[in-house]
């Protein structure tokens, strides 16, 4: 049989895309691996380098038993695809459960997340709830109407549209528009490049979760149809609001934030209605405790970098990036008090 060398294959363009994916995936995997072995907070050992090693070592020993059966029923890919997701949620898993106690005694952060998860958008919910009377259809028309020609231009607006365009033209005490815009150009080359793999993880995160995905699988958006239409709606919304200009008053992505807001409470309305969601379980579906981790989640990732190099405070270029993250947070209806503007 004809031997091939890493390079052959990376020649072949029949082979060169697996060979490429695959080399990448094992790379990671082993920083991960030496990551973890390195890393005293994760170490069972108690920081005991070589002992770490050797246990590392031996939890791997079960893979390789599994490999070949497994591989061998399930195929190449999907084992290969079920692995590197079940050792995401176990590394994701291992993060959260050792500061499980310390959170959980912090009885300040328990009561903001307790209310947060009763608390929905009222100012888009009233205007949600008009959907007997006008229809949806309607609903969407006038918001469409009203974020392009202005609330003049929508004849017989209803307050509750009116008070919902007051809200997101309000302008907060912190906000420098400068600095949001300056934040959108910072973080457009990282958007280009990682979004489209962040989001697709972001959202087998969220189709994995039972209570995350409850509304969407309720109201059907998690079928074969709409799953890819939601992936790409959601991306198109983060990519124009860095456009320039893109939050100011006429911009698209102040447009497009309304757009979102009266989505979430269409859902939230649809399902209340259906008696199928158990407030004394879940909470208000689709609450704001929920909707931080989209649009704060570089935002917190960021701070945790930060705080872990030693800083107390953001770089210029940081703080762009927070501030834009803060505002689009903003429009999207989240209370200020979730809005932090400092690294802890």
């Amino acid at each position: 049989a004809e031997r091939r060398s890493i390079f052959g294959q990376l020649c072949q363009r029949g082979t060169r895309r697996p060979t490429c994916i695959v080399g990448a995936c094992q790379g990671v995997c082993t920083m991960i691996f030496y990551g973890i072995t390195f890393d005293a907070r994760f170490n069972m050992t108690t920081g005991n380098l070589y002992v770490g090693a050797l246990l590392g070592g031996c939890v791997e020993l079960p893979a390789y038993l599994l490999l070949e059966p497994v591989t061998n029923n399930l195929g190449r890919r999907p084992s290969y695809c079920a692995f590197l997701l079940l050792s995401a949620a176990s590394l994701l898993m291992l993060h959260f459960a050792s500061r499980r106690a310390e959170l959980l005694a912090d009885s300040e952060c328990l009561a903001t997340i307790r209310a947060y998860t009763m608390t929905g958008d009222r100012t888009a919910d009233a205007y949600a709830a008009l959907m007997p009377q006008y229809g949806f259809r309607a609903l969407v028309d006038m918001l469409d109407r009203a974020c392009d020609e202005g609330l003049e231009a929508v004849e017989g607006a209803p307050p509750e549209l009116c008070a919902f365009i007051a809200a997101m033209e309000a302008t907060p005490e912190w906000l420098d528009m400068e600095l949001v815009e300056q934040g959108g150009r910072t973080e457009g080359n990282a958007h280009v490049h990682l979004t489209p793999f962040v989001l697709r993880g972001a959202f087998i995160a969220t189709f994995m979760n039972k209570y995350s995905a409850l509304p969407m699988a309720l109201t059907g958006t998690l079928s074969n149809n709409t799953a890819s239409r939601r992936a790409y709606e959601t991306g198109s919304f983060f990519t124009c609001t860095l456009m320039p200009g893109a939050l100011r008053r006429s911009g698209a992505g102040f447009k497009a934030a309304a757009k979102v807001r009266l989505m979430h409470s269409m859902v939230r309305a649809n399902i209340m209605r259906s008696g199928k969601w158990d407030v004394g379980i879940y909470g208000i579906p689709i609450p704001q405790v929920d909707q931080m981790p989209a649009g704060l989640i570089g935002t917190y990732l960021m701070a945790r970098e930060v705080l872990d190099s030693g800083r107390e405070t953001f770089t210029p270029e940081e703080r762009a990036k927070v501030e834009l993250a803060r505002y689009r947070c903003f429009l999207l209806g989240l209370p200020e008090d979730l809005l932090s503007d400092t690294p802890r």
